[in-house]
């Protein structure tokens, strides 16, 4: 399935494109409106678990990803659209499909008839086919009074998220579903004014066997809806596509760090709070583009309100996105904490299917997979503090502070899971690196002589010099470096590192460790002697320590000023102590660094 720049449309539930169309003169703002109509709740059963199956054949496994969403949640889509339905929520291997009802109350009801009817057909086609394979479908049946909230705005990339106490009842319904069946809600059969037929269950809820479905007022397809409203709604990952000339296919697999973060403050009695939503949106929104990440989907599903992140999809791809992940999952926590707004947050890495589900009517960008069930149902466990699974934790452990908390066993997943809790991202260590030895080293006799050199050089002769270690990732560059640090340390040479990292968006963040360590080693030395250069204000105040009023000056003679200080700092130490600065992945600093 491809899509084009004039095609967007369909990644947008009608009544949105309803909305834009409707006010084509208001500019995109935090806004929201009121509609009425039945909700259908589609739960696809152990849908996951066949993507992951054709996730581990590999590459070929695409196609056959592919053929499996359309047979299956495309020819849905394209049922239930035929019948009236606007799928309002496209939730991983479930739908939340709307049937807009006018204001009279024989509409309301001819509207719950026909996503009644609309499932009971969808159900009947299903068991025609016998095969096995096939997903059981369960169907949960509630109606009433909507909210559509826009938020969001950060970069021009906006959210719309429908609530009402329909969602409340489909949860409840769906607690208590069974496959190849339509659970219609209390409230849904009161409002429904007889139009559903078939037998009563526990708490209230009917098991829906047929229906008489009266008229129901004609609604008009709505209008083109602006490029500039659709762009802003639709995913990152679909707009990068349709702006390229390259037409490639969305579908294919990748190894992304997802983050679930539930938000249950933002809901009372079934109702948005907007000027929370907004808030959490904002901030959520805020943390994702500095770390560079991607917004998925902020929603609000059967786990109530739900916002969805990953990092390592599309052109957003880091060596580093595990340790993005885990970092913007503790600034997550901590600054809705901040503002009174709960969050339950959790966090896996692993292969998932990424593509378009649905019908050519109405479709959405969207990621399969265990990693996907696994960061959902941790998140349900996560209070307080973000959750880890195992593989997000070894990919990032380096940077981040972990409790163990054991095994967990999780909805959906035949075995318990190790997970992890996050603390506090980790310091990078500044005195020194873990000191390996080069023992058991093979192939690198050529690369330790020369470092070896420069070692007894500095010590012999106090000659400098500057030594490159430059290659592709996990050949090695790390160990030599050990090696080195442990030779350096075994001649009485002071080592210094400063680790850059992606994540550190202040210029110059990760000299500033070094630079302490580097006054300590100093006044160690120095003892009881006022150390001039040590007491610069420019030094002082970039490391936090000013204890003067810096003159007024601009950022640009700021800057110099504090290069200045730095660069006479480390070359007065160099004169008197043997020093070895060593910077790891400079590749990642920043250019003022």
């Amino acid at each position: 399935m491809q899509t084009a720049a004039n095609d967007l449309g369909r990644f947008l539930p009608a009544f949105l494109r309803e909305r834009s169309v409707s006010h084509p003169a208001k500019p995109l703002g935090d806004e929201q409106w009121s509609l009425r109509g039945a909700l259908l709740f589609v739960d696809i059963v152990d849908f996951t678990r066949q993507v992951d199956r054709l996730v581990a054949r590999g590459p070929q496994g695409v196609e056959l990803a592919n053929e499996l969403l359309n047979d299956t949640i495309g020819a849905l889509v394209a049922e239930l659209v035929a019948s009236g339905g606007d799928v309002a929520v496209f939730a991983g291997d479930a739908l939340f499909v709307l049937w807009p009802a006018f204001e009279d109350e024989a509409d309301m009801a001819a509207a719950i008839a026909r996503a009644a009817r609309g499932a009971l057909g969808a159900l009947e086609r299903a068991t025609e086919n016998a095969d096995p394979q096939r997903p059981q479908l369960r169907f949960s049946l509630g109606a009433g009074t909507f909210t559509a909230h826009r938020v969001g705005g950060h970069a021009g990339r906006w959210h719309v998220l429908l609530s009402g106490p329909a969602f409340e009842q489909v949860g409840r319904a769906d607690a208590l579903a069974v496959n190849n069946a339509l659970l219609a809600s209390p409230e849904a059969q009161m409002l429904a004014a007889g139009c559903l037929q078939g037998e009563t269950m526990e708490r209230g809820l009917m098991r829906v066997r047929a229906t008489l479905v009266s008229t129901m007022r004609a609604r008009t397809e709505p209008g083109p809806v602006s490029t500039a409203d659709l762009e802003a709604h639709v995913p990152e990952a679909v707009l990068n596509r349709s702006r390229s000339s390259s037409r490639q296919a969305l579908a294919e697999f990748r190894n992304p760090s997802v983050i679930f973060a539930r938000l249950p403050d933002l809901l009372s009695e079934g109702q948005l709070d907007g000027a929370r939503a907004r808030q959490a949106c904002r901030i959520l929104q805020t943390i994702v583009a500095e770390l560079d990440g991607s917004e998925l989907q902020f929603v609000i599903d059967d786990k109530g309100p739900v916002f969805i992140l990953a990092f390592g999809l599309s052109t957003r791809v880091h060596e580093d996105d595990p340790a993005r992940a885990a970092m913007a999952a503790l600034r997550i926590v901590n600054e809705l904490s901040a503002q009174g707004i709960a969050c339950g947050v959790g966090v896996a890495t692993g292969r998932v299917f990424c593509g378009l589900i649905g019908a050519v009517q109405r479709c959405n960008y969207t990621l399969i997979g265990r990693t996907m069930n696994l960061a959902a149902r941790l998140m349900q466990h996560a209070a307080p503090g973000p959750l880890f699974d195992a593989h997000t934790h070894e990919l990032s452990r380096s940077r981040i502070d972990f409790a163990d908390e054991g095994e967990v066993q999780v909805k959906g997943l035949d075995l318990p899971v190790l997970h992890y809790r996050a603390l506090a991202v980790r310091e990078a260590n500044t005195l020194e690196m873990e000191r390996d030895s080069d023992d058991g080293m093979v192939g690198r006799v050529r690369e330790l002589d020369v470092l070896r050199t420069q070692v007894d050089a500095l010590e012999r002769d106090r000659r400098g010099a500057v030594v490159a270690v430059v290659g592709e990732a996990g050949i090695g560059k790390t160990r030599l470096v050990r090696a080195l640090m442990s030779a350096a340390g075994a001649a009485s040479i002071a080592c210094l590192v400063a680790a850059a990292g992606t994540i550190e968006a202040a210029p110059h963040a990760r000299w500033r460790p070094a630079l302490n360590a580097l006054l300590t080693l100093r006044r160690d030395k120095r003892a009881t002697d006022e150390d001039r250069l040590a007491l610069d204000p420019y030094l002082l105040s970039f490391l936090g320590q000013s204890r003067e009023v810096i003159p007024d000056t601009d950022d640009e003679e700021r800057a110099y000023r504090t290069r200045e200080a730095i660069a006479r700092l480390v070359i007065d130490t160099s004169r008197h102590v043997p020093l070895l600065l060593c910077v790891e992945d400079t590749h990642w600093m920043d250019s003022l660094s």
